[in-house]
């Protein structure tokens, strides 16, 4: 089940409307029904508001494990906690980045 499905269905289940899902998450009634079609991905902060509007576990929005999110919402995640972050934060999640960059091309990564 995709993640739009899974939060139509718990949406109904709760017997909430598009609107009321909308005006909780801060966005509009068409952001939730593009959410819902699939045809958009909420950003972090937008599935923690939805998990804490239908009761779940923000996990539990996740049913399937071959849900993948687009890469610009990976992305804008990133950048969103990175503007969270001190410099010495920065640098350290970059030298990480760059220290399973290599470990991955050395083929450690299946030990």
């Amino acid at each position: 089940m995709a993640l739009g499905d899974r939060i139509k269905e718990l949406r109904i289940m709760r017997k909430m409307t598009q609107e009321q899902i909308a005006e909780r998450c801060n966005v509009s009634t068409s952001t939730v029904s593009r959410w819902e079609s699939n045809r958009s991905t909420p950003i972090h902060k937008h599935r923690v508001l939805l998990a804490e509007t239908l009761q779940v576990d923000e996990n539990s929005l996740f049913v399937t494990p071959d849900i993948t999110l687009p890469e610009n919402v990976l992305i804008e995640e990133v950048v969103q906690a990175m503007k969270q972050m001190s410099f010495d934060q920065q640098r350290l999640l970059l030298y990480m980045a760059h220290g399973l960059l290599k470990f991955s091309e050395t083929g450690n990564e299946s030990r």
